[in-house]
């Protein structure tokens, strides 16, 4: 290769065996163009000594290498407009000496890596979309709808569905039924007036499972302010939203409970007590029944002194005695320790000496207690298939100290 246009590649950072089949042929004409020149050079230093036959060859020669030069301009000129595209032309500048070989090839290889650097670019962009643990789709501006054109891996995982069945819908296929959402319209306005938004809206999974999606829009313009795309980020935050309810709830849950423990300490009988709390309950947490024993050691009986929910209708209290130390609250009762039993008719302790089975799903019991006797249990339970949480433990723990 010609020593100086060697130089001209390394300037430009281009190694010449990076570069395409077609470019190298024609870095290879130039390299022959740059030969040619530096002998017609010397030989124009020695024409005065030629013959004139010499004379009339080197003539020859040089109409030939013109002939050359200019098919080696036209191909230079060719390739340039084979590195165009509609989304980036290349063009020659104002005043460019589009006759220089030298001047067009320098101009060919710097379009050149220039457009490597881009795709570089590009490639490096993709893998960080398809690599982010955010949701991303694209959807076609131009196109009725605004149809999705791609999204990654992160988006299908969430939304659980295949990308089959993403690609050409919109993105709405997601909302399902809840339409009736303020974030929706905010999204709609923002697609009418060309412009992005940022929205937290119940979205759904394949599965149906609903989870809460941290949503931001952005429109994608060309060179010439023409509306392209849209570009959807979506984060499920699904887990931030419950802490956020959950904190909610337990902050309306203590404030309760001030409420419960002022009126316990206001209470003067037994049964203003006893009322205080069983009446209270209801607002705390959700349950079906709710009881309240003491202990009769010298019948050698649990007797409940309060039945309360849904499910218990004028209770006779004296069906429901139970012989001391038996079932699960007697157990309690004669540890002094507070559970939390889910799936409670599993447990062995939920069989009386008689065979019958206690009827619960799940149960909380916490002993009574003045100082370090326990005389009696505060227990609670579910039929339904909602579990008690520690959380609740913790509220009828406190109901059950308070009280006793």
């Amino acid at each position: 290769m010609n020593r100086l246009l060697e130089r001209q590649l390394k300037r430009s950072g281009v190694e010449y065996s990076a570069l395409p089949e077609s470019v190298r042929r024609f870095v290879d004409e130039v390299g022959r163009s740059y030969d040619h020149h530096d002998a017609d050079r010397a030989l124009t230093e020695r024409s005065i000594e030629l013959s004139s036959q010499e004379l009339v060859e080197a003539n020859r020669r040089l109409a030939k290498e013109a002939k050359n030069q200019a098919a080696l301009l036209e191909n230079l000129r060719s390739a340039i407009a084979a590195l165009s595209s509609g989304d980036d032309p290349v063009l020659l500048p104002a005043g460019f000496n589009a006759a220089d070989p030298v001047a067009l090839s320098d101009f060919l290889i710097q379009q050149f890596t220039r457009k490597h650097e881009a795709e570089e670019t590009v490639r490096i962009y993709e893998m960080a979309v398809r690599s982010t643990s955010d949701g991303i789709v694209i959807s076609d501006a131009t196109r009725p709808d605004n149809p999705i054109i791609f999204c990654n891996q992160a988006f299908l995982q969430t939304t659980g569905y295949p990308a089959e069945e993403v690609i050409g819908k919109n993105c709405r296929f997601l909302q399902a039924e809840d339409k009736d959402q303020p974030g929706l319209q905010v999204i709609r306005e923002a697609i009418t007036n060309r412009l992005g938004c940022h929205v937290r809206i119940r979205n759904y999974r394949r599965s149906g499972e609903m989870f809460w999606n941290d949503f931001r829009l952005s429109p994608v313009f060309d060179a010439q302010q023409q509306l392209r795309f849209y570009v959807g980020v979506q984060t499920d935050v699904t887990a931030d939203v419950m802490k956020q309810e959950l904190a909610t709830t337990l902050l309306a849950q203590r404030q309760e409970l001030l409420h419960v423990a002022e009126e316990i300490l206001a209470a003067r009988t037994e049964t203003e007590i006893v009322h205080t709390v069983v009446h209270r309950l209801g607002n705390l947490l959700p349950y079906d029944t709710a009881s309240i024993y003491m202990t009769d050691a010298a019948a050698g009986v649990l007797r409940p002194i309060a039945l309360l929910g849904p499910r218990w209708t004028s209770p006779d209290l004296d069906a429901w005695t139970i012989p001391e130390g038996t079932g699960i609250i007697g157990s309690i009762i004669r540890s002094g320790k507070g559970e939390l039993i889910n799936n409670a008719h599993r447990d062995p302790r939920s069989r009386y000496p008689d065979g019958a089975t206690i009827a619960t799903e799940h149960l909380v019991v916490h002993p009574l207690r003045t100082g370090e006797y326990v005389w009696g249990a505060f227990a609670v339970n579910r039929m339904s298939d909602r579990q008690f949480t520690d959380e609740e433990f913790e509220v009828l723990q406190f109901l059950a100290s308070y009280g006793s």
